[in-house]
């Protein structure tokens, strides 16, 4: 008589699972099985899928799912697992797929915390560029209309603009420079002697071009949103909800024919598999999700 399966700890009861554990518990993925498992998803379907949970939420299901989902088969009476129809292969290439998702997350994070850090840096050196361009300009402004008539002092008005972002108040500081230069190139001796008094001098035209070029240096570039690494990551995130699905869906078949079998328990990311309606339940605030019908794979399982 061949003896019976020995029962799993109940997944009801406190475990601990740890990646470790579970990753020698299971083994190397079969990677042909997950080439398999992927070959006829969309991968527009999986990135929609994976925009509707938040990864860190996702993140936090992990190990202990795999661990129960392993926990729950190794319980299965041999008539139960021909309702489960489902192998622990399946699990080895779950846990895989989201050490992957853990690692792009952590690479993601920290390349937002690094442009983050340098943007405030950038930031603080464009505030204090602006600031020292802005009072060198006026400065040189109250001395010109000690030097000049109205009617050139209107134009200087014109030339000198507005200090609005970096690339405004450069352009002003350069005209500017221009400006005194020309003054002092084609100006009449009246007007080189007063600039000299008020010392609006070349070496002064030199200092609001230098001023220009350190204030157009510093220019914040527009905000660049990483949108191939947010991609990659949902992207990631619809191959985990899929294949976390497939397994669900496998378990709840199974405990619709006997109610004894156990479905794996779900705690930041159940709304996202819950039907009521055809539709899946989110909560407040968060998009809804693709309808059951239209998970990953069942395109295929319609054309059939």
């Amino acid at each position: 008589m061949s003896k019976p399966t020995p029962k799993a700890p109940s997944p009801t009861m406190p475990v601990e699972y740890t990646w470790e554990a579970l990753a020698e518990r299971f083994g190397r993925p079969d990677e042909k099985l997950r080439a398999a498992l992927f070959a006829r998803e969309d991968p527009a379907r999986l990135v929609a899928w994976g925009q509707s949970v938040d990864s860190a939420n996702l993140l936090k299901e992990f190990p202990a799912f795999a661990g129960k989902c392993a926990d729950i088969y190794a319980g299965l009476s041999e008539a139960q697992r021909k309702l489960v129809l489902l192998t622990p292969s399946l699990f080895s290439v779950l846990l895989d797929e989201v050490r992957v998702l853990k690692k792009m997350k952590a690479e993601v994070d920290a390349a937002s915390a690094t442009n983050s850090a340098e943007r405030a840096e950038r930031e603080l050196a464009s505030r204090r560029e602006m600031k020292g361009g802005i009072t060198l300009r006026d400065a040189v402004y109250d001395a010109l209309k000690n030097c000049l008539d109205k009617e050139r002092m209107g134009r200087v008005d014109r030339i000198v603009g507005t200090a609005e972002d970096e690339g405004k108040l450069a352009t002003g500081l350069q005209a500017l420079a221009g400006f005194v230069r020309e003054l002092y190139r084609e100006g009449d001796d009246s007007d080189r002697v007063l600039l000299e008094a008020f010392a609006v001098t070349k070496e002064r035209a030199d200092e609001l071009s230098a001023k220009a070029a350190a204030v157009e240096a510093t220019a914040l570039p527009p905000p660049v949103s990483p949108r191939v690494a947010q991609r990659q990551l949902q992207l990631h995130d619809g191959r985990v909800l899929a294949l976390m699905d497939r397994i669900l869906r496998a378990f709840r078949a199974g405990r619709r024919q006997d109610a004894t079998i156990l479905v794996p328990d779900l705690r930041h990311v159940a709304w996202f598999f819950d039907t009521r309606g055809g539709k899946k339940k989110v909560p407040d605030g968060q998009e809804q999700p693709p309808a059951a019908t239209d998970a990953p794979g069942k395109a295929e399982e319609k054309a059939k």
